[in-house]
């Protein structure tokens, strides 16, 4: 099992097996399998969202294998749309053909769809961090957000214009906040060297902390959304990087 998520009414469960790539919708109730579909292999991130009332639930995920940005409808669980992320159409953008993307995170919202990737340069072997963001209706390349790191991680704020963004690259740890609607990178935090190899962070319960699970060393960061900074750490004896709750 590579990922799996509940859908919006709690009745069924997607699980997204790696093996032999499929995604399986099962029902709830009466634990029976309601469809199995075959996407692209190494699929992951599971991310749905819904823009308005009369549409079905779009169902997100993303392929390293490949660079695939799959979508799935819930209405008669067909793909609706499968994009290649080298081979973007973009509106106003210059493309530098020689790179290559390798999707690791994805965010979903009603207008926008954020991916972040590693983008490597076949010709000059540069290897850099980007957040491609594509228009959530046609899937066209709207703007490409350069990072100081590969960005493992993206989660959209409760504020609706803030996207947070967390990676690493050559042994340093980074986060990010970014403004959606400017499409910039306001702040970002070196987590270095308390944090090594970070891949997830959840909400505090307050709402005024991120807490950061470290990789490579025994410590879950603790970073004020206000000052961007980290406050505390604390030592949980043991190396994580999944945070499920606290």
């Amino acid at each position: 099992l590579q990922d799996f998520s509940l859908s919006d009414d709690g009745r069924a469960i997607y699980l997204l097996t790696n093996v032999d790539p499929k995604l399986l919708i099962v029902d709830l109730a009466t634990k029976k399998l309601i469809k199995a579909i075959t996407v692209s292999p190494g699929g992951s991130n599971l991310t749905m969202v819904s823009r308005n009332s009369s549409e079905p639930t779009q169902l997100y995920m993303i392929s390293k294998s490949n660079s695939k940005l799959t979508t799935v409808n819930s209405f008669d669980y067909r793909i609706s749309s499968e994009v290649d992320l080298n081979k973007l159409s973009a509106q106003g953008l210059t493309l530098d053909t020689n790179e290559r993307f390798i999707p690791h995170s994805l965010a979903v919202n009603a207008n926008y769809v954020f991916v972040g990737v590693e983008a490597i340069n076949h010709k000059s072997s540069k290897v850099e961090g980007r957040i491609l963001v594509l228009d959530g209706i046609s899937n066209n390349l709207v703007s490409s957000i350069l990072l100081d790191y590969i960005p493992y991680k993206l989660s959209l704020a409760s504020d609706p214009t803030t996207l947070y963004a967390l990676g690493s690259k050559d042994k340093a740890s980074y986060i990010s906040k970014l403004n959606i609607e400017s499409m910039q990178v306001i702040k970002t935090a070196d987590l270095s060297p308390d944090i090594q190899s970070p891949k997830e962070f959840t909400m505090s319960q307050s709402g005024y902390f991120l807490l950061i699970p470290s990789a490579g060393t025994n410590v879950i960061g603790v970073l004020d959304i206000s000052s961007w900074e980290l406050v505390y750490k604390i030592d949980i004896g043991a190396k994580s990087n999944i945070l499920m709750s606290l």
